[in-house]
């Protein structure tokens, strides 16, 4: 980057770095839309090859399944009622390795729209695809559609008003 980071201000110089970060996730990301349904079958093997030993896994053979016909096949529609039960037996008892060999860092509550308030359990591998995504790919994106000069700009446009004030 031709930018000098010191002459930036505390937030130029976040965003600068979340831009880093973010421009190979938004190159690597454009990779993958070249080929969406290789790449989500490679997704889906990953996820199956992962969880192949939890008890949902086993129930439908996981570790037998290596093409998205096979996996249509086995594994049947589901809604969350089908999960609630695992759910509750990781978050109220601390079972592991129900429905994700992954570690649960936390339980997202849905507002109970339709019902009850849902658990839904994210784990660590998900949380961190959170945070690449939604920082560094979102300022990599903007750097690649704006050029890396807008950084440096002193005044910002926040729902089509011209300002100077970034925090507005």
């Amino acid at each position: 980057m031709t930018i000098e980071e010191r002459k930036l201000t505390p937030a130029g110089q976040g965003n600068l770095q979340q831009i880093k970060l973010g421009i190979p996730v938004v190159e690597a990301l454009n990779r993958m839309a070249e080929d969406p349904m290789r790449e989500n079958e490679k997704l889906l093997l990953r996820i199956l090859e992962q969880n192949k030993d939890t008890e949902y896994g086993r129930k439908y053979g996981f570790a037998d399944i290596h093409s998205i016909e096979e996996y249509q096949k086995k594994v049947p529609v589901s809604v969350y009622d089908d999960y609630a039960g695992y759910i509750l037996r990781m978050s109220e008892d601390g079972e592991e390795n129900l429905i994700t060999s992954g570690k649960v860092v936390h339980y997202n509550k849905s507002s109970g729209t339709v019902g009850n308030p849902k658990r839904i359990p994210l784990t660590e591998e998900a949380f961190q695809v959170f945070q690449k995504y939604n920082g560094p790919y979102r300022m990599g994106l903007v750097a690649k559609e704006l050029g890396e000069d807008w950084i440096k700009r002193t005044e910002y446009v926040h729902c089509g008003i011209h300002c100077r004030d970034p925090a507005w």
